[in-house]
Protein backbone atom coordinates (compact mmCIF):
# COMPACT_ATOMS: atom_id res chain seq x y z
CA UNK A 1 0.00 0.00 0.00
CA UNK A 2 0.54 3.28 -0.20
CA UNK A 3 0.58 6.37 2.48
CA UNK A 4 1.05 9.63 3.38
CA UNK A 5 1.30 11.02 6.76
CA UNK A 6 0.93 14.78 7.46
CA UNK A 7 3.04 16.68 10.15
CA UNK A 8 0.48 16.41 12.79
CA UNK A 9 1.32 12.51 12.30
CA UNK A 10 5.10 12.62 12.66
CA UNK A 11 4.97 15.65 15.26
CA UNK A 12 3.83 12.70 17.68
CA UNK A 13 7.02 11.42 17.77
CA UNK A 14 8.58 14.42 18.94
CA UNK A 15 6.21 14.58 21.94
CA UNK A 16 8.13 14.91 25.37
CA UNK A 17 4.73 15.27 27.95
CA UNK A 18 1.96 14.14 26.54
CA UNK A 19 -1.06 12.17 27.74
CA UNK A 20 -1.86 8.25 27.21
CA UNK A 21 -3.62 8.81 23.89
CA UNK A 22 -1.02 10.72 22.58
CA UNK A 23 1.35 8.09 23.73
CA UNK A 24 -0.34 5.88 22.07
CA UNK A 25 -0.60 7.24 18.52
CA UNK A 26 2.86 7.92 18.62
CA UNK A 27 3.18 3.95 19.03
CA UNK A 28 1.05 3.06 16.39
CA UNK A 29 2.87 6.19 13.73
CA UNK A 30 6.53 3.99 15.00
CA UNK A 31 4.49 0.81 14.13
CA UNK A 32 3.76 2.64 10.41
CA UNK A 33 7.07 3.66 10.04
CA UNK A 34 8.52 0.65 10.66
CA UNK A 35 6.26 -1.23 7.88
CA UNK A 36 7.29 1.87 5.49
CA UNK A 37 11.21 0.87 6.36
CA UNK A 38 10.85 -2.89 5.76
CA UNK A 39 9.39 -2.49 2.66
CA UNK A 40 5.75 -3.16 3.43
CA UNK A 41 4.61 0.22 2.53
CA UNK A 42 5.40 2.84 0.24
CA UNK A 43 5.90 5.77 1.87
CA UNK A 44 4.97 9.47 0.06
CA UNK A 45 7.18 12.62 1.19
CA UNK A 46 5.57 16.02 -0.65
CA UNK A 47 7.39 19.73 -1.14
CA UNK A 48 4.57 20.69 0.96
CA UNK A 49 5.25 18.63 4.34
CA UNK A 50 8.94 19.59 4.20
CA UNK A 51 7.49 23.80 3.72
CA UNK A 52 5.18 23.42 6.72
CA UNK A 53 7.75 21.39 9.07
CA UNK A 54 10.33 24.60 8.17
CA UNK A 55 7.63 27.39 8.90
CA UNK A 56 6.26 25.72 12.30
CA UNK A 57 8.48 23.66 13.83
CA UNK A 58 11.44 26.60 14.30
CA UNK A 59 13.33 25.13 16.38
CA UNK A 60 16.48 23.66 14.10
CA UNK A 61 17.54 20.67 16.11
CA UNK A 62 13.94 19.47 16.41
CA UNK A 63 13.16 20.19 12.52
CA UNK A 64 16.27 18.06 11.41
CA UNK A 65 15.47 15.09 13.91
CA UNK A 66 11.37 15.09 12.23
CA UNK A 67 12.93 14.88 9.08
CA UNK A 68 15.44 11.80 10.30
CA UNK A 69 12.15 9.98 11.45
CA UNK A 70 11.08 9.81 7.74
CA UNK A 71 11.59 5.89 6.00
CA UNK A 72 14.50 6.03 3.68
CA UNK A 73 12.98 5.40 0.52
CA UNK A 74 9.79 7.86 -0.58
CA UNK A 75 8.47 9.19 -3.22
CA UNK A 76 8.58 12.47 -3.35
CA UNK A 77 5.84 14.87 -4.56
CA UNK A 78 6.31 18.62 -5.40
CA UNK A 79 4.50 21.19 -4.86
CA UNK A 80 3.27 22.52 -8.12
CA UNK A 81 0.29 23.84 -9.92
CA UNK A 82 -1.07 20.46 -9.69
CA UNK A 83 -1.06 20.32 -6.18
CA UNK A 84 -2.24 23.96 -5.92
CA UNK A 85 -5.32 22.85 -8.52
CA UNK A 86 -6.59 19.66 -6.66
CA UNK A 87 -6.47 21.57 -3.00
CA UNK A 88 -8.61 24.60 -4.20
CA UNK A 89 -10.86 22.19 -5.90
CA UNK A 90 -11.21 20.98 -2.27
CA UNK A 91 -11.68 23.46 -0.92
CA UNK A 92 -14.72 24.99 -3.46
CA UNK A 93 -16.69 22.09 -2.79
CA UNK A 94 -16.24 21.83 0.71
CA UNK A 95 -19.92 23.88 1.71
CA UNK A 96 -20.84 23.02 4.89
CA UNK A 97 -17.68 20.75 5.29
CA UNK A 98 -15.22 23.07 5.66
CA UNK A 99 -11.21 21.80 5.11
CA UNK A 100 -8.33 24.13 5.97
CA UNK A 101 -6.39 24.98 2.90
CA UNK A 102 -2.80 23.39 5.16
CA UNK A 103 -4.86 20.29 5.40
CA UNK A 104 -6.51 20.51 1.80
CA UNK A 105 -2.80 20.97 0.26
CA UNK A 106 -2.07 17.20 2.33
CA UNK A 107 -5.06 15.67 0.71
CA UNK A 108 -3.83 17.25 -2.61
CA UNK A 109 -0.49 15.45 -1.74
CA UNK A 110 -1.38 12.41 -1.08
CA UNK A 111 -3.97 12.10 -4.25
CA UNK A 112 -1.28 13.44 -6.58
CA UNK A 113 1.62 10.76 -5.11
CA UNK A 114 -1.38 7.86 -5.48
CA UNK A 115 -1.91 7.08 -1.68
CA UNK A 116 -4.51 4.73 -0.40
CA UNK A 117 -4.26 6.23 3.02
CA UNK A 118 -3.60 9.39 4.16
CA UNK A 119 -2.62 8.81 7.96
CA UNK A 120 -3.13 11.87 10.63
CA UNK A 121 -4.00 12.51 14.15
CA UNK A 122 -5.96 15.53 13.34
CA UNK A 123 -9.71 15.07 14.70
CA UNK A 124 -11.01 18.08 12.10
CA UNK A 125 -9.41 16.26 9.50
CA UNK A 126 -10.74 12.83 10.29
CA UNK A 127 -14.43 14.26 11.10
CA UNK A 128 -14.06 16.02 7.33
CA UNK A 129 -12.96 12.50 6.12
CA UNK A 130 -15.39 10.46 7.79
CA UNK A 131 -18.16 12.94 5.84
CA UNK A 132 -16.94 12.97 2.60
CA UNK A 133 -15.53 9.30 2.28
CA UNK A 134 -12.66 7.96 -0.29
CA UNK A 135 -12.00 11.16 -2.11
CA UNK A 136 -9.97 9.94 -5.28
CA UNK A 137 -8.65 7.07 -4.16
CA UNK A 138 -7.29 8.47 -0.88
CA UNK A 139 -8.81 7.35 2.58
CA UNK A 140 -8.43 9.93 5.50
CA UNK A 141 -7.61 7.10 8.95
CA UNK A 142 -5.73 7.49 12.65
CA UNK A 143 -2.54 5.64 13.30
CA UNK A 144 -4.14 3.28 15.25
CA UNK A 145 -7.04 2.21 12.31
CA UNK A 146 -4.81 2.01 9.99
CA UNK A 147 -2.54 -0.43 12.10
CA UNK A 148 -5.98 -1.91 12.82
CA UNK A 149 -6.35 -0.96 16.10
CA UNK A 150 -9.76 -0.56 17.87
CA UNK A 151 -9.98 2.78 19.43
CA UNK A 152 -12.27 3.47 22.00
CA UNK A 153 -13.56 6.71 22.90
CA UNK A 154 -14.40 8.27 26.07
CA UNK A 155 -17.91 10.53 26.83
CA UNK A 156 -15.76 11.65 29.52
CA UNK A 157 -14.35 15.26 29.04
CA UNK A 158 -10.48 15.45 30.28
CA UNK A 159 -8.95 18.76 30.55
CA UNK A 160 -6.16 19.11 27.00
CA UNK A 161 -2.52 18.81 27.86
CA UNK A 162 -0.18 20.35 25.29
CA UNK A 163 2.98 18.05 24.47
CA UNK A 164 5.87 20.36 25.05
CA UNK A 165 6.96 20.03 21.66
CA UNK A 166 3.69 21.22 20.46
CA UNK A 167 4.34 23.37 16.78
CA UNK A 168 5.12 26.92 17.83
CA UNK A 169 2.36 28.97 16.07
CA UNK A 170 0.13 26.02 15.10
CA UNK A 171 -3.12 27.20 16.06
CA UNK A 172 -2.17 31.14 14.86
CA UNK A 173 -0.51 30.59 11.70
CA UNK A 174 -4.34 30.36 9.26
CA UNK A 175 -3.12 31.21 5.70
CA UNK A 176 -4.93 31.09 2.72
CA UNK A 177 -4.11 28.83 -0.03
CA UNK A 178 -2.91 32.43 -1.89
CA UNK A 179 -0.34 33.19 0.87
CA UNK A 180 0.62 29.60 1.14
CA UNK A 181 2.10 30.27 -2.49
CA UNK A 182 3.28 33.57 -1.80
CA UNK A 183 4.90 32.22 1.46
CA UNK A 184 6.43 29.17 -0.59
CA UNK A 185 7.47 31.23 -3.54
CA UNK A 186 9.69 33.68 -0.83
CA UNK A 187 11.41 30.30 0.48
CA UNK A 188 12.17 28.87 -2.76
CA UNK A 189 13.62 25.65 -2.25
CA UNK A 190 15.07 26.24 1.06
CA UNK A 191 12.70 23.96 2.76
CA UNK A 192 13.26 21.25 0.23
CA UNK A 193 17.30 21.46 0.34
CA UNK A 194 17.67 21.13 4.18
CA UNK A 195 15.28 17.92 4.32
CA UNK A 196 17.73 16.42 1.93
CA UNK A 197 20.50 17.78 4.15
CA UNK A 198 18.82 16.27 6.79
CA UNK A 199 18.72 12.86 5.23
CA UNK A 200 22.83 12.98 3.91
CA UNK A 201 23.69 13.67 7.40
CA UNK A 202 21.03 13.05 9.97
CA UNK A 203 23.27 12.83 13.05
CA UNK A 204 25.98 15.99 11.87
CA UNK A 205 23.87 18.83 13.14
CA UNK A 206 23.29 16.98 16.46
CA UNK A 207 27.20 16.49 17.17
CA UNK A 208 27.86 20.52 15.93
CA UNK A 209 25.22 21.09 18.84
CA UNK A 210 26.99 18.85 21.47
CA UNK A 211 30.66 20.12 20.53
CA UNK A 212 30.09 23.81 20.53
CA UNK A 213 29.26 24.82 23.60
CA UNK A 214 31.88 22.66 25.15
CA UNK A 215 34.56 24.32 22.92
CA UNK A 216 36.33 26.61 25.07
CA UNK A 217 36.30 23.92 28.30
CA UNK A 218 38.81 21.49 25.78
CA UNK A 219 42.01 20.97 26.11
CA UNK A 220 44.83 20.47 23.33
CA UNK A 221 45.36 16.79 23.69
CA UNK A 222 41.06 17.07 23.55
CA UNK A 223 40.69 19.10 20.31
CA UNK A 224 43.33 16.93 18.83
CA UNK A 225 41.55 14.09 19.63
CA UNK A 226 38.29 15.47 17.89
CA UNK A 227 40.29 16.57 15.18
CA UNK A 228 38.35 14.64 12.70
CA UNK A 229 34.68 15.29 14.04
CA UNK A 230 35.80 18.72 14.06
CA UNK A 231 36.25 18.95 10.48
CA UNK A 232 33.31 17.51 9.42
CA UNK A 233 31.86 19.66 11.69
CA UNK A 234 32.97 22.60 9.61
CA UNK A 235 32.10 21.00 6.84
CA UNK A 236 28.48 20.29 8.23
CA UNK A 237 28.23 24.14 9.15
CA UNK A 238 29.11 25.87 5.88
CA UNK A 239 26.78 23.21 3.86
CA UNK A 240 23.59 24.78 6.48
CA UNK A 241 24.26 27.75 5.80
CA UNK A 242 23.77 27.82 2.27
CA UNK A 243 20.12 26.45 3.52
CA UNK A 244 19.38 27.82 6.36
CA UNK A 245 19.82 31.23 5.54
CA UNK A 246 18.58 32.94 8.84
CA UNK A 247 20.67 31.92 11.26
CA UNK A 248 24.46 33.23 10.30
CA UNK A 249 26.92 30.00 11.77
CA UNK A 250 29.98 32.43 10.63
CA UNK A 251 30.83 33.11 14.34
CA UNK A 252 30.44 29.12 14.99
CA UNK A 253 32.87 28.66 12.04
CA UNK A 254 35.69 30.95 12.90
CA UNK A 255 35.51 29.46 16.53
CA UNK A 256 36.37 25.86 15.98
CA UNK A 257 39.14 27.29 13.09
CA UNK A 258 40.86 29.18 15.36
CA UNK A 259 40.52 26.57 18.19
CA UNK A 260 41.75 24.09 16.04
CA UNK A 261 44.59 25.64 14.80
CA UNK A 262 45.97 27.16 17.78
CA UNK A 263 45.88 23.52 19.47
CA UNK A 264 48.01 22.18 15.94
CA UNK A 265 50.26 25.15 16.06
CA UNK A 266 51.34 24.54 19.83
CA UNK A 267 51.06 20.41 19.34
CA UNK A 268 53.48 21.31 16.03
CA UNK A 269 56.17 23.40 18.54
CA UNK A 270 56.08 21.05 21.19
CA UNK A 271 56.96 18.07 18.62
CA UNK A 272 59.41 20.67 17.09
CA UNK A 273 61.38 21.79 20.63
CA UNK A 274 60.79 17.69 21.56
CA UNK A 275 62.88 17.06 18.63
CA UNK A 276 65.53 20.03 19.53
CA UNK A 277 66.35 18.70 23.02
CA UNK A 278 66.90 14.99 21.86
Amino acid sequence: MVIYLDNCALARLDDVIAGKRHQREAEHVRAVLRLCREGKHQYVFSGWLAFEIGELVKDQVKRLKRYRNIPPEIFYVPLDNAVYGTAAELIERATTDRIDPKDALHVASAIRGGADFLITVDRALLRWGRKVGKIQGVTLVSPARFCGVAVVTSHKKKKATRPETFDEGRRRWNPSLDEIKRLVKQQGTAPLEEFLLARSDPFGIESVVDLLPRLGDLSDEELLAKRNEIKRCLMLLQRVQKYVRMVDFSEHVMGLTRALGKAEAREAARVSNQAIAS
